[in-house]
């Protein structure tokens, strides 16, 4: 085999280990995002849609939106303080950003 054959192979078989990496990356991020999901919804009763983005390995972005007229009674610092225990219980390393917002269905 010739050295520029090599060196495809070798860069195919980097370029597949690699995306095995990501694709358990991925896996595992959502497996974490609908804990925090079903978390949540036991402790509030409404389910929060939970999202997460990582670049290069580092939790960078979190993001769970609830329902407005599921939490409306719930004063904001409360709401806060039980989504972030439920975050910071489900990463090994906080997010950069943690955004807690409010939808409405109509």
């Amino acid at each position: 085999m010739t050295l520029t054959g090599r060196s495809v192979l070798l860069s195919a078989a980097v370029a597949m280990l690699f995306g095995c990496g990501v694709a358990s990356d991925l896996a595992e991020t959502q497996k974490k995002t609908n804990a925090i999901a079903l978390a949540l919804e036991k402790e509030l009763g409404v389910k929060p849609m939970v999202s997460a983005n990582i670049h290069n390995g580092t939790l960078t972005h979190v993001n769970v939106q609830f329902p407005a007229e599921g939490v409306a009674k719930l004063p904001v610092g409360e709401l806060d303080t039980k989504v972030r225990t439920v975050v910071m219980k489900s990463f090994e390393k906080p997010p950069e950003h943690l955004v807690v917002s409010t939808f409405s269905r109509q």
